[in-house]
C-alpha cells in the first residue's frame, strides 16, 4: 500500500553556510533517514536509512556468519 506523502515530516538544524554543522532528518510511518554532519566542525558525516517496522526483525549479522562462516 503507497502512503504517499502522509504523514512524512522534515526537521533541519544547522546553518546555511557552505561547510558548516548541518543535521536532517525525514521520517514516515514507515521510514526513517537521517544525515547528521555535526561533528570536526561540520567535516564528518553519518546517514541512516531505515525501514522502520520492518528492518528490526532479524538478526542479520548472525545470519551472515551463520551462512558464511559456520
Amino acid at each position: 500500500m503507497s502512503r504517499g506523502l502522509d504523514g512524512l515530516s522534515f526537521a533541519w538544524t544547522g546553518g546555511r553556510e557552505p561547510g558548516g554543522r548541518h543535521y536532517y532528518c525525514v521520517r514516515g510511518p514507515d521510514l526513517l533517514i537521517e544525515y547528521d554532519n555535526t561533528q570536526d566542525d561540520g567535516n564528518h558525516a553519518h546517514s541512516v536509512w531505515r525501514h522502520v517496522r520492518h528492518d528490526w526483525w532479524a538478526d542479520l549479522l548472525r545470519a551472515h556468519y551463520a551462512e558464511q562462516h559456520g
